[in-house]
């Protein structure tokens, strides 16, 4: 189990899946300790985040350059999301999880050792703000070619960045369909990613288990449909 904790004063908290007893009743109170972290990006020790179901909304009637200027501010990356107006928790802090993902991007940094200073060098783009219509999301990683040219529309940020073309997302608390949802239906349409890395930590104890998959928009079924790597 992850060793990060904290009380109201602190700005995140690992929350224990293995601790889960379902959603409680929420009282206005409790929306009240749980709306804090929109707030103030501190999780609250009353909001009883370990008895949430994800996704949670979280704060409703926002505007994408106000929930872009909130997530920047507390240095919210790969926990919340926007949709149309309404921002949801999705994924809880866990250190066990940033590990992973840390070993990950690390694989992919010697990989590319060998093009830095090239033309073809990576760009790490870190956990930055996507947004296509009306959703805005972040994996936890994200890579592209240091040189790759702006698109006329559709870009990253609904206009004319381009799109990684590597995204690692990981998930502790949030369920695999959710995770792997996210992945297909979202990074990987078409003109966006071209490889995805998803990742799930089983809520174990201790924390141990983790299953990876990747995507390759290359790697298809005979009917079309995504054929992922485990």
């Amino acid at each position: 189990m992850s060793t990060l904790h904290s009380d109201s004063d602190t700005r995140t908290r690992s929350i224990s899946t293995t601790s889960y007893r379902g959603a409680v009743h929420e009282t206005d109170e409790l929306k009240k300790f749980r709306y804090y972290w929109w707030k103030t990006g501190i999780m609250h020790s009353k909001a009883k985040w370990d008895e949430a179901t994800l996704p949670y909304e979280l704060a409703s009637d926002v505007s994408y350059d106000a929930y872009v200027e909130q997530t920047d501010k507390h240095n919210i990356h790969g926990w919340w999301e926007w949709e149309n107006g309404t921002v949801r928790v999705v994924e809880f802090p866990s250190g066990f999880l940033e590990s992973c993902v840390g070993a990950i991007v690390q694989e992919i940094y010697d990989t590319t050792r060998n093009v830095k200073g090239t033309y073809a060098d990576i760009l790490s783009l870190g956990a930055t703000t996507t947004r296509s219509h009306e959703f805005a999301k972040e994996a936890h990683a994200s890579f592209r070619p240091n040189q790759k040219p702006h698109v006329n529309a559709g870009g990253s940020d609904g206009e004319t960045r381009p799109w990684p073309n590597i995204v690692v997302e990981g998930a502790h608390s949030q369920s695999v369909a959710y995770l792997l949802s996210k992945v297909e239906n979202y990074w990987l349409k078409p003109g966006r990613a071209h490889d995805a890395i998803a990742i799930k930590i089983e809520p174990t104890t201790p924390l141990s288990v983790m299953t990876a998959w990747h995507y390759c928009i290359n790697n298809r079924t005979n009917i079309g449909a995504l054929s992922p790597l485990i």
